[in-house]
């Protein structure tokens, strides 16, 4: 029980260090709530695994009261031979069976409640950490599908964990059916620049707008569904081929799914796999990592479905 509540752990956290790392993804797709429902599942099998592992500990508890009582039992028993041979009186031996069981008491609860106590406190402190620094997000009100435009007023942007602007003053209108390139030495900001287009990162100054709407007034989810975003560094979350490019929605249609891979170029790599696109990814792509079948330039194809 033991090794499948670390198994389901570390699949659990697994799961929830991909999304960290690929927090960018995760903001500007919408996949917040997806992969919060995946993570659910994979907490439900923690729990009961640990649920499992607790019943063990139960027993394993259960027999320490024994072995308890089997020394109380001891006790009373020497008195008794005591008493007979006239070198104590009935009253000590009671007395002396009373005050083992109250003095063992204290400690057998403590060694039981020891562990969970201390793990108790250090979720609690880790949960108020996280909640002081992730402000609430109040529900906004569904906005049409973007068609006009993407305006930038005046953005200025801090990345997180840093002191100085990347990105200062930044202004431009982009119409419908248009596009821009950005080109620049490494470390200019480009990156920086990307992440506050499509969300992932709020600047500390100025507006991203879509159709004249910041993006603090969209849905997500909702926005999410018409960005297209693939930074730098990819990684492919758990789950198969057919989830990842669907977006992990909960009835994906097959056919667009097929006509998302044609158009990246992958389907005839997709179906060189066993299972196809019901091939399983594995935690951060380990499992296609160990086929040596998915270099990371082909993972960005797959995610650009």
């Amino acid at each position: 029980p033991i090794s499948d509540t670390v198994a389901h752990n570390m699949a659990r956290n697994g799961l929830l260090q991909a999304a960290r790392c690929n927090a960018d993804v995760v903001q500007a797709l919408g996949l917040g709530k997806r992969i919060a429902a995946r993570w659910q599942k994979a907490n439900a099998k923690c729990l009961a695994a640990n649920r499992k592992a607790g019943d063990v500990a139960g027993g394993l508890g259960a027999i320490s009261k024994s072995l308890r009582v089997l020394l109380q039992s001891a006790i009373l028993a020497v008195g008794a031979y005591l008493v007979v041979r006239e070198e104590a009186t009935a009253g000590v031996m009671i007395a002396s069976s009373i005050m083992m069981g109250r003095a063992l008491a204290p400690v057998d609860l403590a060694i039981s409640s020891w562990k969970p106590f201390l793990m108790a406190r250090q979720g609690w402190a880790r949960l108020e950490d996280l909640l002081e620094k992730v402000p609430e997000t109040a529900p906004v009100m569904l906005m049409p599908e973007p068609e006009r435009e993407l305006r930038l007023e005046s953005v200025t942007i801090v990345p997180p964990g840093e002191s100085k602007p990347t990105v200062t003053g930044i202004a431009f209108a982009i119409q419908a059916g248009s596009a821009l390139g950005v080109i620049g030495p490494s470390g200019s900001g480009k990156s920086t620049l990307s992440r506050a287009i499509v969300g992932a990162w709020t600047p500390v100054a100025g507006k991203v707008r879509i159709d004249s709407a910041s993006l603090d007034q969209w849905d997500r989810e909702a926005l999410g569904r018409h960005i297209g975003y693939l930074p730098q560094g990819v990684e492919l979350f758990d789950g198969t081929i057919a989830e990842n490019i669907a977006r992990f929605e909960d009835d994906p249609d097959p056919e667009a799914i097929v006509a998302a891979a044609k158009a990246a170029g992958t389907h005839e790599l997709i179906l060189r796999f066993e299972h196809g696109y019901e091939t399983p990814i594995g935690e951060a792509g380990s499992m296609i990592l160990t086929l040596r079948l998915l270099s990371p330039r082909r993972k960005q194809r797959a995610r650009t479905n």
